[in-house]
């Protein structure tokens, strides 16, 4: 009986452990009831690069950025950023590094990348700046210039009335270029204020070296005087950049001199002064 004893009290004391540890098992795996907790997952930025790894001074390029679990921001004043949308990096004069920082619950993650910026020797564009006083003045056309065509419109003084304008325009003739001010102008100047009546018109424009002639005179000495306003424009002309100007380049424009019909039938025109504003190539 001795003997039974003992090896009952020895499978009691090994079944009793097993279930111990079965049981702590249990406890470690989450089978105890208990509920397991998810890891929040942290920011994972695929890609960052730009369009264009290098673009010449004065343009610019887009960046793209791929990322997930998070917010995006970019360096360099581009600000929030999304997912898969290219963005614009603004006109760059130097070479620009942008870091794109990814936020989110689970922590930040970020990424770099580098538009290199090729300066400039050869200008690619015609800045023009108004004048800033005058009674006749010659403001750029926003719309119809690009870059390297610059048109001017001759703007007159508000409430004047007139039938006619004629005027001397003299250009570095080594940096630009007098032509039309656009490809459906049949002269090298245009002017739609005036009622120049039917053909042969009182219009006329042509080159001589750097200096650019042009009149414009309603036909007809019935028609009424036109009255200036603050959106007339009495004449138009145009500027093309040549090829080979060196980058920074001032191009001399001057108004050599200028003439208006300013009364209803008067064969005597009155000179005028036009201001002319800064040219430069860039």
């Amino acid at each position: 009986m001795t003997t039974r004893n003992s090896m009952t009290t020895t499978a009691h004391i090994k079944w009793t452990l097993s279930g111990l540890a079965l049981a702590s098992l249990l406890a470690c795996s989450g089978g105890g009831g208990g509920t397991p907790t998810t890891p929040t997952p942290a920011p994972v930025i695929t890609s960052f690069a730009a369009a264009q790894g290098s673009i010449s001074q004065g343009n610019s390029t887009t960046l793209m950025a791929v990322f997930s679990n998070g917010t995006g921001s970019v360096s360099n004043g581009i600000g929030g950023v999304q997912s898969g949308v290219a963005i614009s990096t603004g006109t760059l004069q130097t070479t620009t590094a942008f870091t794109l920082t990814v936020t989110g619950a689970g922590g930040t993650a970020s990424s770099t990348t580098t538009v290199t910026v090729i300066p400039k020797t050869i200008a690619d564009r015609l800045d023009y700046t108004n004048p800033t006083s005058g009674t006749y003045t010659l403001v750029k056309d926003t719309t119809l210039s690009t870059s390297t065509h610059l048109v001017l419109n001759l703007m007159g003084p508000v409430g004047t009335q007139g039938t006619g304008v004629g005027f001397y325009l003299s250009a570095d003739a080594s940096k630009v270029t007098w032509t039309k001010p656009s490809v459906s102008d049949s002269l090298l100047a245009h002017g739609g204020l005036f009622d120049l009546g039917t053909s042969p018109q009182l219009a006329a424009a042509k080159t001589s070296g750097d200096q650019l002639q042009v009149g414009f005179y309603q036909k007809g000495a019935t028609k009424p005087a036109i009255t200036f306003t603050a959106t007339s424009i009495l004449a138009s002309v145009a500027l093309d950049l040549k090829p080979s100007v060196p980058v920074g380049s001032a191009v001399t424009l001057s108004a050599v001199s200028g003439k208006a019909v300013l009364t209803n039938g008067s064969a005597t025109p009155t000179p005028i002064a036009i201001s002319t504003g800064t040219l430069t190539a860039n």
